[in-house]
């Protein structure tokens, strides 16, 4: 990442595909979803973002993060990881990945009409149901998904299916059902799902129905985070904290059923703890508990504050600001409470002054900046009558000094560059003299109304095509000089299409200027 330059990055899919695209150092997590939206032909991007999978854990890039601090925090990490274990085993930073996925269900009752959408939808529901269970899916329901799977997946079945088709019991049935049987019972039973499930059925009708019948959950769309609560209840201390359209749910683990659940309106304030990994709910006095059973749910009065300790608070709290945002007065003070400023190391500062000694010499390559006049003549002239011994001496401190702030390069010094308390003499831009002049008046009229300058500009100095317009803008101004000089200076400068980008800096003077 030390080039600074374009690069190719991969990113994933719950499906086991990826795409690549161009990333830019100045590239954001939300100019990545554009590019590959565009890349995929997915319609719209509302509710899709790009996630960091890490061996930690993965966590949501938001739209405003550069991809290029994320790619380097791997780096630094994976260097930090490496020169602490130094093993042959060290985890590689191809374990970090980007992947592309939804991130808000807003509509989870309807269907998209964008079939490229609809698919990615498909294989994030697939993932929801296989590798993550999380819905409450019985054996029947998995085994009737399972056949539209394998219809997407393996076309219409043969007449004598192949055992190896089905072979991979894991990727068609969740682990707590498949954990049931042996490996041989499934294969035929999963042929046979295939057979009546799937069978003559084109691939978008497969899709749809898979997706039709896991959004009848409640829990679809629930972004779920396992969290323990602190304190004493009658219900387990390991839960699930679900973040839905709708509001908060906690979720039994065990058996995927939704305990209690109340809305977002009834949250009074959500309290993240800076130091440690602590959330609190606080609700409402008014607010009411609905409690969900097997048979059925009622409302209960119960309390009121809700503390949850768990590493991913701030994934928590940005994803209630994006369903609620009047609850982002909450949740973004405390963030920003809780964020910790990177300090600038001895590399980044050498790397720093290493992209602005390449960016200056780009100046010099392209004669954008104007070769500083020499200032030889007397200074020659005088360090031929000095002795030998001094000669020497003032040598060694330029030597020393062209170490210090570097070469020249070009006939431009570190002190074209450098800051100064002399005023300019010269322009630092290539233009022509005439407009040289010009400027450098310029420059010192906004020298002297700051107080800064040394002598004023008169009309003389503007050349002689401009002294009739001058003085007659002299006379009839009847405000201070430094007035005066601006509305003489404005006045020459719309005659100049070079030079009209100090135009609204002058016009800001002369409005403080009529202010005095």
């Amino acid at each position: 990442m030390r080039r600074l330059g374009t690069i190719v990055c991969r990113f994933f899919f719950l499906d086991a595909r990826t795409k690549a695209i161009d990333v830019h150092p100045t590239d954001t997590a939300g100019d990545a979803v554009q590019k590959l939206a565009e890349k995929l032909n997915l319609i719209t991007t509302d509710g899709w973002a790009i996630y960091q999978n890490r061996a930690d854990g993965e966590e949501h890039i938001k739209s405003y993060d550069y991809l290029y601090d994320i790619i380097s925090a791997w780096e630094m990490k994976q260097s930090t990881y490496t020169s602490t274990r130094k093993t042959a085993n060290a985890s590689s930073s191809g374990e970090n990945r980007f992947v592309f996925k939804k991130r808000l269900f807003k509509l989870t009752q309807e269907l998209s009409q964008d079939p490229v959408e609809v698919s990615m939808l498909y294989s994030q529901a697939v993932h929801s149901v296989v590798k993550k269970d999380e819905f409450p899916v019985s054996e029947k329901v998995a085994l009737q998904l399972a056949g539209l799977q394998a219809q997407v997946a393996l076309g219409d079945p043969s007449k004598q299916p192949k055992p190896e088709y089905y072979s991979d019991i894991n990727s068609f049935l969740p682990m707590r059902i498949s954990k049931t049987r042996e490996q041989q019972f499934w294969i035929p039973i999963l042929a046979q799902a295939h057979r009546q499930y799937g069978s003559s059925r084109n691939e978008l009708t497969a899709k749809v129905l898979y997706l039709s019948c896991v959004m009848q959950y409640p829990l679809y769309g629930t972004t779920m985070f396992k969290v323990n609560y602190k304190g004493y209840w009658n219900m387990a201390s390991n839960i699930i904290l679900g973040i839905h359209f709708d509001g908060l749910k906690f979720i039994n683990p065990e058996d995927k059923s939704v305990m209690l659940q109340f809305k977002y309106v009834d949250i009074e304030s959500i309290l993240l703890d800076p130091s440690d990994s602590f959330i609190t709910i606080s609700l409402n006095r008014s607010a009411q508990l609905l409690k969900s059973s097997r048979d059925e749910s009622s409302f209960i009065e119960s309390q009121k504050c809700f503390v949850f300790e768990t590493p991913q608070k701030n994934e928590i709290g940005s994803l209630i600001i994006s369903y609620y945002p009047p609850l982002s007065n909450w949740i973004l003070n405390n963030l920003e409470c809780s964020k910790k400023y990177k300090g600038t190391t001895k590399e980044d500062r050498l790397r720093l002054h290493q992209n602005v000694v390449l960016c200056r010499r780009q100046l010099v390559d392209m004669n954008i900046v104007k070769k500083p006049h020499d200032l030889g003549g007397f200074l020659r002239n005088t360090l031929r009558r000095l002795s030998k011994h001094r000669l020497e001496k003032l040598r060694s401190e330029q030597g020393s000094s062209m170490q210090d702030h570097g070469e020249i390069y070009k006939g431009f010094s570190h002190t074209f560059w450098a800051f100064s308390k002399q005023q300019i003499p010269f322009c630092l831009s290539t233009i022509s003299d005439q407009e040289e002049v010009v400027m450098v008046q310029v420059f010192d009229l906004i020298l002297t109304f700051s107080g800064l300058g040394t002598s004023e500009p008169t009309v003389s100095d503007f050349g002689p095509q401009y002294k009739r317009s001058l003085k007659m803008g002299a006379k009839e101004s009847k405000g201070s000089e430094n007035t005066a000089n601006v509305i003489n200076t404005v006045e020459v400068i719309n005659h100049k299409d070079e030079i009209l980008g100090v135009q609204h800096t002058l016009k800001f003077i002369a409005v403080l200027c009529w202010q005095e």
